[in-house]
């Protein structure tokens, strides 16, 4: 549940369909088990004519009719059947080195492609480039098995396959085609090769050119020739012969400064009691809080403003300290009404005093206390007497959504503090629930249709697989204790942040 896919136009971003269905499907899962479930995009999507294939992990993927977002089929399918890497051409697409029907996911044959063109599929095959049409015959056979049953089986026959001697020098792996070019790949090299479907001439290398790394992806656009290694740098080749520009990130360090902002920050910090997680600044103001908040913590922190101008002076600032991404991250809209997550900031802050008027709204403040982080999510911000007192007006008389709102007054500060776990939520703090071995949660708030709250995080290398039986991961006062063989992690229930390993 909580998997959306959205088309999108690619002008103006307006949303044209979107598909938030597929997940809750009740369905019969691998190994007979029905349960809730659908596809889980991971990969890049591919379109042939009006299907929209949508690549899973260990799943075959899913068809989409791409002007109305509607699922056309979907099938688990078996062990070693699907992958992230698709191809659609024609009526078929290829993964995981077979052809299936688009319009109805039925298996055809045995397939390897390096890449599909509306017409063929090209692949390298020992010592032979392999060329093979899309276009071929199709025969329904009936069959019995060992146990009497009959059964139908499809099969796919291609028209016409062609070989053609590979040649030497060529690199390991095609990555794409443009005209009657083929660019190939490997480890520390890149190079092209003229295709010519009907010569029976070994391929001859045109050009190559040295790589630092792996290629993973290759793209010809523009007279370029992009590349993108495993190590994340992107290269670029052209013909014409000219010095390599290599563009590094620039550094410049933030200033220091001693000012009402960095004492400010300092009381803010140590009253959230955490210097790492995520903060908000609802707007950017002077910039000076943000500047502090970053330097004197850990956290990774979230500008939200409305003013163009204003976030572009900070990106550029944060860029050129390094920081932009790695550490800051601006966005582009209302702060007491952008769309946070649920439960993640530890900490919010303002310097801007029509922000913080905002926040003497009901509206207002009780989108922003639903970001909070349970367990001791702070709101801080500078207020007048007459701010905190409307403020503190607005969390007694809605005791139920301000419910663990805890306000503090110091100087012309105001914090409000999100005290104890969720109401109504449950804890799993044994092998199986509680002491008496109930394996019955007392949690009140989960219930279908489910949502994605966070994804990502350390991967499972270190925790035992679930075929192992491992111990059952734990969780008590907002955090998920998980154990391996010599192990032991906490994790943040609510925004996947380890806290500790």
């Amino acid at each position: 549940m909580g998997i959306f896919i959205h088309a999108v136009d690619a002008e103006s971003g307006r949303i044209l369909w979107t598909n938030s269905e597929t997940g809750s499907r009740y369905t019969v899962h691998p190994h007979g088990a029905t349960s809730f479930g659908s596809i889980v995009p991971q990969g890049y999507l591919a379109v042939a004519g009006d299907y929209l294939v949508v690549p899973g992990g260990r799943s075959l993927p899913a068809i989409f009719n791409r002007k109305t977002g509607e699922l056309v089929h979907f099938n688990f399918g078996g062990k070693s059947s699907g992958g992230f890497q698709v191809m659609a051409a024609g009526d078929c697409y290829c993964v995981d080195g077979n052809l299936f029907q688009l319009k109805d996911g039925k298996p055809l044959t045995r397939f390897d492609a390096s890449l599909m063109t509306d017409k063929e599929a090209i692949t390298l095959q020992g010592d032979f480039l392999q060329i093979q049409s899309l276009a071929g015959e199709l025969k329904t056979e009936t069959t019995t098995d060992r146990k009497g049953k009959k059964q139908t089986k499809e099969s796919f026959s291609p028209l016409q396959k062609r070989f053609i001697p590979r040649g030497s020098d060529l690199p390991d792996a095609i990555f794409c085609q443009a005209g009657n070019q083929l660019y190939l790949g490997e480890k520390n090299r890149v190079a092209s090769v003229a295709l010519d479907p009907q010569s029976k001439e070994p391929l001859k290398v045109k050009w190559s050119a040295a790589l630092e790394g792996t290629p993973t992806t290759i793209i010809a656009a523009d007279e370029r020739l992009f590349v993108v290694t495993t190590d994340g740098k992107l290269c670029c080749y052209g013909a014409d012969n000219r010095p390599v520009t290599r563009h590094d990130p620039p550094q410049q360090s933030l200033a220091n400064s001693s000012d009402e902002w960095a004492t400010k920050a300092k009381f803010f910090i140590e009253a959230n009691d955490s210097k790492a997680g995520y903060a908000v600044a609802l707007g950017i103001g002077s910039g000076r809080l943000i500047e502090e908040l970053i330097g004197q913590t850990n956290l990774h922190l979230i500008a939200v403003e409305a003013d163009a101008t204003k976030q572009n002076s900070l990106r550029t600032r944060m860029n050129r300290a390094g920081l932009y991404g790695p550490r800051v991250t601006v966005f582009a809209g209302n702060p007491t009404a952008f769309p946070y997550p649920p439960y993640f900031a530890n900490l919010m802050v303002t310097e801007d005093p029509a922000i913080t008027q905002q926040l003497t709204k009901t509206e207002s403040l009780r989108h922003v206390f639903q970001a909070l982080r349970p367990y001791g999510g702070v709101l801080a911000m500078p207020t007048t007497e007459a701010q905190h007192r409307a403020i503190q007006q607005i969390v007694s008389q809605h005791a139920d959504t301000f419910a663990g709102g805890e306000l503090e007054r110091a100087d012309d500060l105001t914090l409000l503090r999100r005290v104890g776990p969720l109401p109504r939520s449950g804890e799993w703090s044994h092998q199986y629930g509680d002491a008496t071995n109930s394996v019955v949660s007392k949690d009140q708030l989960v219930k279908a249709p489910l949502g994605v709250l966070w994804f990502g995080g350390p991967s499972n290398d270190k925790v035992l697989p679930r075929h192992g039986h491992g111990p059952s991961p734990q969780v008590a006062g907002g955090r998920l204790v998980i154990e391996g063989p010599d192990m032991l992690r906490a994790v943040d229930v609510y925004t996947g942040r380890v806290h500790w390993e």
